[in-house]
């Protein structure tokens, strides 16, 4: 967890609590803008954090997007999205 830690701060600016990590999905999908045969398998962690997000060098944009505008996801990120409103964690709208 502290190679994730470090990379959040990096380029978040957001400063995670080492013992408040909870793994929330493993899921694998095809990669966002890659090519057709490329898949990738992510993990999606919850974890306390103290700061507020801004983009840093490594990231283009920064957006708080409402399930409506799903398609701007990376297709892992909507798998995502799917489980935890299957799950009752989110609501479908």
């Amino acid at each position: 967890m502290a190679a994730l830690r470090r990379e959040v701060q990096e380029e978040l600016g957001v400063s995670l609590e080492p013992d408040s990590f909870t793994l929330v999905a493993e899921l694998t999908a095809p990669a966002h803008a890659g090519l057709p045969d490329q898949r990738v398998r992510m993990r999606f962690y919850e974890a306390t954090g103290h700061g507020q997000p801004s983009p840093g060098r490594e990231i283009e944009e920064l957006a708080w997007l409402p399930a409506a505008e799903r398609a701007r996801m990376a297709p892992a990120a909507q798998l995502l999205l799917d489980r935890l409103v299957t799950e009752g964690r989110l609501p479908a709208n």
